[in-house]
């Protein structure tokens, strides 16, 4: 089973997009490819999300550092508790 990703907005500015099911080492590559195809920060609406491992949060913290690095942003929204401890465990190491 691979998440699936739906764009819900794209402004030059700014950008919207939704991630619905599993994320982990098998396709993590294949999610950040597709939303570094966005413009501007993008918002990710995380509430269907579904962490495999702790490789598909890595890629997602990895991917918000490189674009800050660009002056952009990622923001998780509606993150499910059990991913959120997950990705408070990357970011606070």
């Amino acid at each position: 089973m691979t998440a699936a990703l739906s764009i819900l907005s794209a402004r030059p500015t700014a950008s919207e997009a939704r991630v619905i099911g599993p994320v982990g080492a098998t396709n993590a590559a294949w999610l950040t490819r597709h939303l570094g195809e966005l413009e501007g920060d993008i918002t990710l609406d995380c509430s269907q999300l579904q962490l495999q491992d702790a490789r598909g949060a890595h890629a997602l913290v990895e991917f918000g550092r490189r674009l800050e690095r660009h002056g952009r942003r990622l923001v998780l929204r509606g993150l499910p508790a059990a991913a959120d401890r997950v990705f408070e465990r990357i970011i606070s190491a």
